[in-house]
């Protein structure tokens, strides 16, 4: 397992081909684009078959098949949990785990039977065999630019099945720069994510001053795979985050646990990126906070 420091050393020796080992997943690059293995973190739910069994709104703990008399699971160890809310496609309303947040390279191939003029969520989850139709997996994006100002509303998109070759999944598009949530069912559970693409050097983003309320100009940013940045002070000072307190804040998630983490642009030292894993920038609305506009840096 090589770290960053290994990473950035073998990109000093050979410009041709690289080989990138982290926490987020592995990737390997070259002049011609990037594959990655992304580590995905399988959704984690109490809902099973038990929901409105014998007790009402009780759920056997994932690992359970039959919910039992008085509420408990036939396997004599774990209790049945009550969670009456019970999300679509099995999965337990309030758990963040097995919402993997996933960079995209910001040019990828996946446009087949897309409307969008580029790539699209259809074509996505179809090429990494994402399970469609009712129940199936969800990807969401944050709404940042499609209204004026942006409404910061989340979009859900269900796959489509294997076979599909139109629907709405179709013609919602895939934005560069901009990571998508992917949370599939809890019987999908490969692993790894193959993902594959290159990058657009000179692709830049925008970072609004955030709104008075809710997620209005927060960014959903996915880092280029061959980003210089190795922490999230690194990537305040490559965007120009506002530095100085009330500070800018980037916000990660980790799919494996479901904990949210908070690093400051105001920190000396920052928490480390994890590769392949997308990030959310905040920038105040507050005095000495400006937008902004930057190009990511990478290798």
């Amino acid at each position: 397992m090589l770290n960053k420091s290994s990473w950035r050393l073998m990109i000093a020796v050979t410009a041709a081909a690289v080989l990138i080992v982290a926490a987020g997943g592995a990737a390997i690059a070259s002049n011609m684009g990037f594959k990655i293995n992304y580590a995905y973190a399988q959704a984690f739910s109490y809902c099973s078959i038990c929901q409105g069994g014998p007790t009402p709104g009780a759920n056997c703990q994932l690992g359970s098949t039959t919910c039992g008399a008085g509420g408990v699971c036939t396997n004599g160890t774990t209790s049945c949990l009550t969670n009456a809310s019970c999300g679509t496609g099995g999965f337990c309303n309030g758990t963040n785990k097995g919402k993997n947040d996933i960079s995209l390279p910001f040019n990828n191939p996946y446009t087949l039977n897309c409307t969008t003029g580029g790539p699209c969520v259809g074509a996505f989850c179809q090429a990494l065999a994402l399970p469609g139709g009712i129940g199936g997996t969800v990807v969401t994006d944050l709404i940042t630019a499609a209204t004026v100002p942006p409404s910061g509303n989340f979009n859900n998109t269900t796959c489509p099945t294997a076979t599909a070759t139109t629907g709405a999944s179709f013609g919602v598009p895939l934005v560069p720069g901009k990571f998508v949530r992917v949370r599939a069912p809890l019987t999908f559970n490969p692993g790894s994510l193959i993902i594959v693409g290159s990058h657009n050097p000179t692709t830049s983003l925008d970072i609004r001053r955030v709104g008075a309320t809710g997620f209005v100009h927060k960014t959903w940013f996915g880092p280029p795979y061959h980003t210089t940045a190795v922490t999230t002070t690194d990537i305040c000072l490559q965007t120009g985050l506002k530095r100085t307190l009330p500070a800018a804040t980037i916000t990660t998630l980790d799919p494996f646990t479901g904990v949210f983490s908070n690093a400051a642009c105001s920190a000396t030292s920052g928490s480390p990126l994890s590769l392949g894993r997308g990030i959310q920038l905040t920038q105040p609305n507050v005095t000495g906070a400006v937008d902004l506009n930057f190009i990511p840096a990478h290798f």
